[in-house]
């Protein structure tokens, strides 16, 4: 299967604008949803393409992160809507560290490059 490319996440993004926030995607949210999907890492072209990308996702994994951390505080939930938070939360997390590792990577193949 082959990955669309950076102008076709563009454009499906773009096509979210008039929806609600809740629903509007990011090319991030993109390019996670189709790493997960086809298990295959996207080519961000240069190292400092590939830096400049993994640093927009940890922002938004952050902003993720913390809008579960919002839910699960201070609210009644039931133990389903709890298992799943927890469940989201954990992923998220998990995507946060992999994405703090590829930016590492890169980082230093950036030194190595100078």
């Amino acid at each position: 299967m082959d990955m669309p490319s950076h102008d076709d996440r563009r454009r499906f993004a773009d096509s979210t604008r008039d929806l609600p926030d809740y629903a509007r995607l990011t090319i991030e949210d993109i390019e996670l949803m189709d790493e997960e999907d086809t298990g295959r890492v996207i080519n961000h072209g240069t190292t400092m393409q590939a830096i400049a990308a993994m640093e927009r996702r940890i922002v938004l994994l952050n902003s993720q992160i913390e809008k579960v951390l919002f839910q699960l505080d201070g609210h009644d939930l039931t133990p389903t809507l709890l298992q799943a938070l927890n469940a989201d939360l954990a992923d998220l997390k998990t995507k946060w560290e992999i994405a703090r590792t590829r930016l590492a990577h890169y980082q230093v193949q950036a030194k190595q490059q100078n």
